[in-house]
């Protein structure tokens, strides 16, 4: 009886001991996550622009120098949500001003007026207009210093071959403005005889313009009296064939009349197309006067001086009468540009 009672204590110690062994063990709990910390987002004081639609070139500058505004007043500390934000400031709301007609504006384009509105260019070197009857008209200086000078004065007016009044000529004619040049008859010192001045400009011909500065041109030949010929082409657009087929029919027609008073030409270019252009124009008219291709004024008025400083009459002999004058050059034309022949 007793070794009974051992062998099922001994049985139920075995049970209790396989099921601790078949139990899962119990997981630890996770431990609980820290809470997350809030970004602290400080106020600015002002957000960004969004860009306005597309629009004028005024909008765009406008919108700009708001958006530099917006930069410049926002604190270094401004968090990355709120440097981020493209929401528009409505309470302040962009105002584009019409800068089209701004008195002392200087218009980017070629024939550019500049000045107050119908008012001309004051051609003193800075850009600034002067109204009709008035005055030049200056900004104030910022910073306790003068405004610098504007490049766009009289290094424009030399670009476009726009004629000025310096020391030592004046106009007798003109300059009358043809858009495509100006048309003009000057009395130089040093040179005995008058001369007439085609100035090119960086504007395209027109068959109205071309028509009007011949009829200029012939009205001063009907003046009858000696003068020289300068065309200074170095900023004009090249002409179409159907331009350059009426200016030699032009010249066809008054041949007589040039011939007797034209006494000298010259020809100021610096592209190599305008160059052989010229060169086929000299060799279609044989114009029996001294003739030379320059590269610029001051090579022009030495050879006027040297060549043609009395008058005579060049006429008497038809269009395939040999020349009795003869056209230099020191400019000889390539592809890869002008240069200067020795």
């Amino acid at each position: 009886m007793g070794l009974l009672v051992k062998k099922r204590r001994k049985a139920a110690s075995r049970g209790e001991a396989q099921c601790e062994q078949d139990e899962p063990p119990t997981p630890e709990p996770a431990p609980a996550p820290a809470p997350a910390a809030t970004p602290s987002i400080q106020p600015s004081a002002a957000r960004p622009l969004m860009a306005p639609p597309e629009g004028t070139r005024q909008a765009a500058a406008e919108w700009a120098r708001r958006r530099r505004e917006s930069a410049e007043s926002q604190p270094r500390s401004v968090s990355a949500a709120a440097v981020g934000s493209t929401e528009p400031d409505a309470a302040a709301p962009i105002h584009i001003e019409d800068t089209a007609n701004v008195p002392g504006q200087v218009l980017p384009a070629d024939g550019e007026q500049g000045g107050a509105e119908g008012g001309v260019d004051s051609g003193d070197g800075t850009g600034e207009g002067v109204a009709e009857g008035g005055t030049a008209k200056h900004e104030s200086p910022r910073n306790g210093r003068p405004p610098a000078a504007s490049p766009r004065g009289k290094e424009r007016k030399a670009a476009q071959g726009e004629p000025s009044c310096d020391e030592g000529f004046s106009f007798a004619y003109g300059p009358a403005n043809f858009g495509f040049c100006y048309v003009s008859l000057e009395e130089r010192e040093g040179l005995n005889l008058q001369r007439i001045r085609v100035d090119g400009r960086k504007v395209g011909f027109s068959d109205e313009s071309l028509r009007d500065a011949l009829a200029a041109m012939e009205e001063i030949m009907e003046r009858r009296v000696p003068v020289t010929v300068t065309y200074d082409v170095r900023n004009v657009p090249t002409p179409s064939m159907k331009h350059v087929r009426e200016g030699l029919k032009w010249a066809g027609e008054h041949k007589e009349l040039l011939d007797e008073y034209i006494q000298g030409i010259t020809v100021i270019l610096n592209s190599w197309v305008l160059t052989k252009l010229a060169n086929f124009v000299l060799s279609v008219l044989k114009p029996p006067q001294p003739t030379k291709i320059c590269r610029d004024e001051a090579e022009a008025i030495a050879f006027l001086w040297a060549k043609c400083q009395t008058a005579r009459s060049w006429g008497g002999g038809g269009k395939d009468a040999p020349r009795r004058g003869k056209t230099a050059s020191t400019v000889r034309a390539s592809p890869e540009g002008v240069g200067v022949g020795v």
